[in-house]
């Protein structure tokens, strides 16, 4: 069996951060002190690490649901036009259909504009 060295530990402890929902379970999961996985925390090359390591997590996880976006968007307006369905749970799912594409256009327009103000920015213009 190869020795376990500080990098070994550390990509066994940044697995175990990430499906974890707490310290504490990642102490327990990988039988590494909850000290120790705070003393990592603390070291700003392994936080950067474990940062990252979270980032590409939500964006994968972004992606994901994106990608089922569609999927998402077509359930709620089947209900929406189907008069078998409780008038209510339609005007939900309407109400959620208005809202999310709100949300989503709003979002799409802050992007455009924070991109454009990044441009600017760069280019010093």
């Amino acid at each position: 069996m190869l020795p376990k060295t500080q990098a070994n530990r550390d990509d066994i402890l940044l697995n175990a951060l990430l499906v974890c929902p707490t310290v504490k379970e990642a102490a327990k999961n990988t039988k590494i002190p909850e000290r120790t996985i705070y003393k990592r925390l603390a070291d700003t090359v392994f936080k950067a690490r474990y940062d990252e390591a979270r980032r590409r997590v939500l964006d994968e996880t972004v992606s994901y649901l994106q990608m089922r976006m569609n999927d998402s968007f077509s359930v709620l307006i089947n209900i929406v036009n189907n008069d078998k369905i409780a008038p209510q749970v339609r005007i939900n799912a309407a109400d959620r259909v208005l809202f999310y594409t709100i949300k989503l256009t709003e979002t799409t327009d802050l992007l455009k504009r924070i991109e454009a103000l990044e441009a600017v920015a760069k280019n010093g213009s």
